[in-house]
Formats: C-alpha cells, sequence, structure tokens
C-alpha cells in the first residue's frame, strides 16, 4: 500500500513539474519589441525624471496582449498605428516599480503595427505583427 501511494506521489510531482516546465516556456514564448526613439523627441528630460527609463514590451504568442514592464514607476501614453498611417489604439499606462501593465490588442485585426510608446516630450517606436 505505502508503494502505491508514493507511485502515486512520484506521478503526481512529475505532473506538476511537466505544467511548471510548461508555463515557464509559455512565458519565455513572449516575443520583446524593441523601442527605439525617434528623430521627433525633443529630448527633453522628463523633470525629477533623469535619466528616463523607458519600459520593456512584450507581446504574447497569441498575438493579443502587449505586456510592458519597468524597474520603476512610470506614467506613459501608447499609441498604435496600423501599416497605413492610421491610429487603432490609444492609451495610457502606468507601472509601478516591478510590476507590469498590459494591453489587449485582441480587437486589432491581423496585420504590421508600429507602436508609440510617449514619455513627456520622448518618443519610442517599435513595430510588431499580430
Amino acid at each position: 500500500m505505502n508503494k502505491t501511494i508514493l507511485k502515486t506521489a512520484l506521478s503526481a510531482l512529475c505532473l506538476l513539474g511537466l505544467q511548471s516546465i510548461t508555463s515557464s516556456s509559455q512565458l519565455m514564448a513572449d516575443e520583446k519589441i524593441p523601442l527605439i526613439r525617434t528623430e521627433g523627441s525633443t529630448g527633453v528630460p522628463i523633470p525629477n525624471r533623469t535619466p528616463i527609463i523607458v519600459p520593456t514590451v512584450s507581446i504574447n504568442d497569441g498575438g493579443t496582449l502587449l505586456t510592458f514592464t519597468s524597474t520603476t514607476a512610470i506614467t506613459f501614453s501608447v499609441e498604435i498605428e496600423d501599416e497605413n498611417g492610421n491610429t487603432m489604439l490609444t492609451d495610457v499606462l502606468s507601472v509601478q516599480e516591478n510590476d507590469i501593465a498590459t494591453l489587449s490588442i485582441a480587437s486589432l485585426p491581423t496585420g504590421d503595427y508600429t507602436l508609440y510608446v510617449i514619455i513627456g516630450d520622448n518618443t519610442y517606436e517599435g513595430e510588431f505583427s499580430k
């Protein structure tokens, strides 16, 4: 009887370990969207925030969610344009220190997009496909 319990417990632990690896792999599948400062930026630093912290942006594997992470608290505007320059989505997001903010892009049709992250007088852009 003890062997049966041990085998059942071992099987359960193996299954949990496999689920943990699968979940970690799914998290690692998110694709980072590199942001580059655009020429239209004035270069004026935000008062009391020097140097400017730019959030890290990732798109999930399903192409339905953008995730913004930052090591410091930050508030910024987000604009998404389609390949024809039409504004498809705008929002203002806040990320707390060492936390995340998410933006659903599930309603956007399949296509290529430009993401703009605006922090004060500085604009950063990145491209992604959905």
